[in-house]
């Protein structure tokens, strides 16, 4: 069976990033809850596959950068944020949590689904979805 070429284009900040999924490449993404708790918003993203496969494992750095309807994620061996390293019988379980009031800056009450999407180069952008 042959794929089409996908190709996606996401505006950030007035800025436009286009992505070229290729043939033998699937676009990766994931869907996450958005909770809400007495300490802000909460995006809490545990898919092992979704991560690892997107560069975030367990223990990697990454620089976060909150834009007026989404959160990019961008590996950075430097950065000041670390995926968490959770252990679920005997393997490394990624863990990427967003906790607080600068949740709610971005997403409003009524969200109450992220969409997560790998769009490559070690970044991930996190928008209502």
């Amino acid at each position: 069976m042959n794929n089409p070429i996908t190709t996606t284009t996401t505006s950030i900040d007035n800025r436009l990033v286009f992505v070229t999924v290729s043939r033998s490449k699937k676009m990766l993404s994931h869907k996450s809850t958005l909770k809400h708790t007495s300490k802000g918003m909460r995006i809490w993203i545990e898919n092992s596959q979704f991560l690892n496969d997107s560069g975030f494992t367990a223990g990697s750095r990454y620089n976060m950068e909150a834009t007026t309807d989404s959160f990019i994620l961008t590996l950075n061996k430097d950065g000041k944020r670390k995926v968490s390293n959770s252990i679920r019988n005997n393997k490394p379980r990624p863990i990427i949590d967003l906790q607080g009031q600068f949740v709610s800056k971005v997403f409003n009450n009524s969200v109450d689904f992220v969409n997560a999407q790998y769009i490559g180069d070690g970044t991930i952008i996190i928008k209502e979805g």
